[in-house]
């Protein structure tokens, strides 16, 4: 299953915070038409059928197709410059 960092939970929290209107928003990870990424997007709940993960109040919402492909990676967060970066890293 998908980790995710102490760092990245919290970039999260924050960026969620900013979902107008939604009790339990959250950053969801799916399909991109880019074969080889993904499409994130912050959203005010899950997709029926998403896998929901939950740390330290931040919530990741994975879409069916990249659920075995995000098994065994681990998720973390950069900000830079006032942008935010996502990473995926295998898990140690």
């Amino acid at each position: 299953m998908l980790t995710v960092t102490e760092n990245a939970a919290t970039v999260i929290k924050g960026l969620a915070a900013r979902v107008e209107g939604a009790e339990h928003p959250g950053l969801r990870i799916g399909a991109s038409n880019d074969a080889a990424g993904f499409a994130v997007e912050l959203t005010a709940e899950p997709v029926a059928g998403d896998e929901v993960i939950e740390r330290d109040g931040s919530r990741v919402f994975l879409d069916q197709t990249a659920v075995p492909k995000l098994s065994d990676k681990e998720l973390d967060a950069l900000i830079e410059e006032g942008s935010v970066r996502f990473s995926l890293r295998n898990q140690s």
